[in-house]
């Protein structure tokens, strides 16, 4: 089965719950419609464009490059954020009194192509979509949540957490995208031999950033190097961080040894079977867990007992996850649960017209905010 064969096998719209109006509000709202970009990058250019200041520019969710998605921006009424150019269009849909953010998100359509299977294969998936829109699946956070630890290395807010603050620069200087050309590779593995040498890792920073960052470092130390780090870039690394633990919480509560991305090189995901509902961990999906933080919800016993077996073994307490030398993000805990169920699922087994005597799947559903489209069908093609 192959996922993502082309950018419109895999489509993405949010569902938010925007109070759109006709007449001028506070902000002007905008449907940004891109094909291989992340958001950063096609806020940025449309931004630029238009003379509009980053820090103004609102977005409900962030969305990676994989695929064509659909969301919204907001900027203040009086700016235009209107722009078009290969694989993105910002167009203009109406006012709003209140600017885009996360909890405006109510979840997103997915309408995702699977390919090149043979028919008993198609069969199958088709079975598994069947069985995951009946009983759900875990609510895993899937691979591309941890792109900062493809290469292998540590987390970089786990850095953080244990005070390794020299340590937590040089990941965010030398993190190598899997995708990164050979000579990029090999520049950043020679700043990481370096490390602590400030003159001679500065000449291996052409780019701004990272050559600012050196250079705080070596005038004002770690601490103020790290402080320089965009907020939007060190909320994410939060919460990577926050989703990897929370994946751990999971599969420690369930015995699921197998769960995508436990460890640094990744795993092999575990055959979800619908039959869980019928052994001893049936209460177990009807669980909401937190992502870890300092301050904690009320929790049942057994998700508090998993979650402190997970930091215990990662030699970490709560109350480290305060950082009062950072100051540019926090963890804040929230509820996830345990347990996701697609909504308006339906899918159609047809002849795949790009490989010859395949089949392909075509399925459509949603799901809520911050759930996987690639875990559900990952798991569909297992669970039948």
């Amino acid at each position: 089965m192959r996922i993502k064969t082309t950018p419109e096998d895999f489509r993405v719209e949010e569902l938010t719950d925007f109070p759109l109006v006709d007449v001028p509000g506070g902000f002007r709202v905008f449907r940004l419609t891109k094909r291989r970009r992340n958001t950063l990058d096609a806020v940025r250019e449309a931004a630029d464009a238009q003379n509009v200041p980053l820090s103004e520019v609102r977005v409900c969710g962030r969305k990676d490059r994989q695929g064509v998605t659909i969301q919204y921006v907001t900027v203040p009424a009086t700016r235009d954020l209107a722009y078009e150019a290969e694989g993105l269009r910002v167009e203009h849909v109406g006012w709003s009194d209140v600017a885009a953010a996360p909890a405006r998100i109510r979840g997103n359509m997915f309408d995702v192509v699977l390919r090149d299977m043979p028919e008993e294969e198609a069969d199958r998936v088709s079975r598994g979509l069947e069985r995951i829109g009946d009983c759900g699946f875990p609510n895993y956070f899937d691979e591309q949540r941890f792109g900062e630890i493809a290469d292998g290395g540590p987390f970089l807010a786990e850095l953080l957490v244990k005070r390794r603050f020299d340590l937590a620069l040089r990941r965010y200087v030398t993190t190598i995208h899997p995708d990164a050309p050979p000579h990029l590779q090999r520049r950043k593995l020679e700043i990481r031999e370096k490390w602590g040498d400030f003159d001679a890792v500065l000449a291996l920073c052409p780019e701004a950033e990272p050559a600012a960052l050196v250079r705080t470092a070596r005038d004002r130390g770690y601490i103020a190097a790290l402080r320089e780090i965009p907020r939007e870039s060190m909320g994410m690394l939060f919460s990577s961080y926050q989703s990897f633990l929370w994946n751990l919480t999971l599969a420690a509560l369930v015995g699921d040894a197998g769960i995508p991305w436990a460890g640094p090189a990744g795993q092999d995901l575990r055959v979800w079977s619908p039959d869980a509902w019928q052994d001893g961990s049936a209460r177990i999906w009807s669980l909401d867990i937190p992502t870890a933080a300092r301050e904690l919800p009320e929790m049942p016993p057994e998700v508090r007992r998993a979650l402190d077996g997970v930091l215990y073994a990662r030699k970490v307490r709560r109350s480290q996850f305060h950082i009062p030398e950072i100051t540019q993000a926090y963890f804040a805990s929230s509820p996830r649960a345990a347990l996701v169920v697609p909504d308006e699922l339906s899918y159609e087994r047809l002849p795949d017209e790009r490989y010859q005597g395949k089949w392909k799947v075509r399925a459509r559903f949603s799901l809520p905010r911050g759930s996987f489209a690639t875990l559900a069908v990952r798991i569909a093609e297992r669970a039948a």
